[in-house]
């Protein structure tokens, strides 16, 4: 792992954590970057303009990135050095299975993660502060989300939104395992919430959202904000969703996956949730069926 031009292991971040105890971000903000070299600066923005009256930080990860991708993220990390934390690799990790837990969780020094990836972007500047407040009086939640708008890059129509809730809204265990009301992009974890068993950690290279989602619900409460602050690009031609979508086999294997993460969370969670993980499961053996009579 190289961070910052220069290659660190972690007992370097944890002689930085002691020597920096008085002076910790509050917020450890957490982009995952790779090959969008054409709209990651409209994210990296998005960080910069937060308003906040607490310390945050941002650790972006490019995962070894064959465009320019890595350049204009470095610029930004000499712009602002004592906000951002590049970390680069020598070879793409995705492709490697690794544990990108394992890979950014030492660097992290916030009591809260915020989370949003490279293509995506925030359009609120108090979208931080908001949450960061919410969180304060509300010990029992353990991940708060907001609206965000869906922008279809297939379609001329209007903008859409996530959900059409217009006031803070609690999920219940239906609105988490079996609808997508909530975006990555809003993403705002108690740091103890973030991350998951390492069982998981294949499956998070393909949806770490539902599943970071799913355990969150498990540890606590999930709340959403009603204010739009994200942009998701929906049909994006070159984003890994579209990808997968087209290719039957790697959707087919996407399902399984969800098949077997669901199943193993029933196991670990002593089936607390396990009449809507069954409804769950049901509705992904529809669409693998749907899937192969396709093949």
């Amino acid at each position: 792992v190289i961070i910052c031009g220069a290659v660190y292991n972690n007992n370097w971040r944890a002689f930085m954590i002691e020597n920096e105890m008085e002076n910790l971000p509050e917020v450890s903000v957490i982009c995952i970057a790779y090959n969008q070299e054409k709209v990651i600066s409209r994210c990296l923005d998005g960080f910069v303009n937060q308003k906040t009256d607490f310390k945050y930080e941002v650790i972006v990860h490019d995962d070894c990135s064959t465009d320019g991708t890595l350049d204009v993220i470095l610029s930004y990390e000499k712009k602002y050095p004592d906000l951002f934390v590049v970390i680069t690799e020598e070879e793409n990790q995705f492709l490697k299975a690794a544990n990108f837990d394992d890979i950014i969780m030492p660097y992290v020094r916030g009591r809260y993660i915020a989370v949003c990836e490279g293509d995506d972007y925030w359009c609120n500047q108090m979208k931080l502060q908001k949450q960061y407040d919410f969180m304060g009086v509300h010990p029992e939640c353990s991940l708060v989300c907001h609206n965000t708008i869906i922008n279809d890059l297939g379609s001329n129509g209007p903008l859409q939104m996530f959900n059409d809730w217009k006031d803070i809204h609690c999920l219940t265990e239906e609105e988490v395992f079996l609808d997508w009301k909530v975006h990555t992009s809003s993403y705002f974890f108690r740091k103890e919430c973030y991350r998951v068993r390492d069982e998981y950690s294949y499956w998070c290279r393909f949806f770490s959202d539902y599943i970071r989602l799913c355990n969150a619900k498990d540890l606590g409460e999930v709340y959403c904000l009603p204010e739009l602050m994200s942009v998701y690009d929906f049909n994006n031609p070159e984003g890994v969703t579209n990808v997968y979508n087209k290719d039957f086999k790697k959707k087919l294997n996407q399902l399984e996956g969800r098949i077997t993460f669901l199943k193993e969370f029933d196991e670990f969670t002593d089936h607390r949730h396990s009449e809507v993980i069954l409804k769950r499961l049901n509705y992904q053996i529809e669409e693998m069926n749907k899937i192969m009579k396709k093949m």
